[in-house]
């Protein structure tokens, strides 16, 4: 009898734990990948991103910025780095194909016709594009852009004193979590995360997928959410140790400027 009861414990004590489980999978679909534990060694030191530019210093201005390419049938936009990840940029124009427009960060280097152009420093392009990022090119619409910012944007830095310095608490440093649901580019292009040499460390998703490429890296980024990066209770892990952050701040009025431009139709 006091073996039946046993087994009869066991099998309920293994459904508790397997209940459990399929609870915490629904929660945490990246299982324990998605977990930074902090015990862990720290990992291999990758090359440094240089698609994200440098930032300038003190409050970012606004003024003067505005599309152009239109007569081309794309639009691009220049704002300060940080700037497009710490306000709301947006835009209001037909879907295409069954996808939204939106305005995407550019690397900060790229080619045309076999020659490398770089982004002027202190600065970061924006591209008018399909969600999936597949178009850049529209024709016989309109486009009406809307930029907010909360206040001025203005970069902060500080360093990174921890045990574990490939780890960082991004509550901790803004003050509250991000939200995990926005896209990832967008938040890494308002945050540096610098080694002690002064550049920008590669972000690690819980998969810990590897992109030995610079660019596919930040083309991973465009293509994820926070989440991926981030663990619920807001802690991300770099490829290598984080020695410095930046990040950017709003204060101030609030800032908003609009723009309406016509991409005329395929002649």
């Amino acid at each position: 009898m006091a073996l039946k009861y046993w087994a009869g414990g066991l099998a309920l004590a293994a459904i508790v734990v397997v209940a459990g489980l399929a609870k915490r999978q629904a929660t945490h679909p990246d299982g324990d990948a998605g977990h930074v534990r902090t015990n862990e060694k720290a990992p291999s030191r990758m090359s440094a991103l240089r698609g994200w530019p440098e930032p300038a210093s003190g409050t970012l201005m606004l003024g003067d910025v505005m599309p152009t390419g239109a007569e081309r049938n794309r639009l691009r936009l220049r704002l300060p780095a940080g700037a497009g990840g710490a306000c709301e940029l947006t835009v209001e124009a037909p879907d295409q194909n069954g996808h939204a427009l939106v305005w995407k960060p550019r690397l900060g280097e790229h080619w045309i016709a076999g020659q490398l152009v770089e982004t002027p420093a202190g600065t970061q392009d924006w591209e008018l594009s399909t969600d999936d990022g597949r178009r850049q090119y529209f024709y016989g619409i309109d486009v009406a852009t809307h930029l907010h910012c909360d206040g001025a944007p203005r970069w902060h830095s500080a360093e990174h004193d921890s045990d574990t310095p490939w780890v960082v608490d991004i509550g901790h440093v803004l003050g509250h979590r991000p939200d995990p649901a926005m896209p990832a580019d967008r938040f890494f292009e308002r945050m540096r995360f610098l080694s002690s040499r002064g550049l920008p460390l590669r972000p690690m998703r819980h998969d810990r997928r590897i992109n030995p490429s610079e660019a596919d890296a930040i083309r991973e980024m465009r293509e994820s959410r926070l989440d991926h990066y981030m663990t619920p209770d807001g802690r991300i892990r770099f490829w290598g140790r984080v020695h410095r952050i930046r990040w950017v701040e709003l204060s101030g009025t609030p800032i908003d400027r609009r723009w309406h431009d016509r991409l005329e139709s395929y002649q």
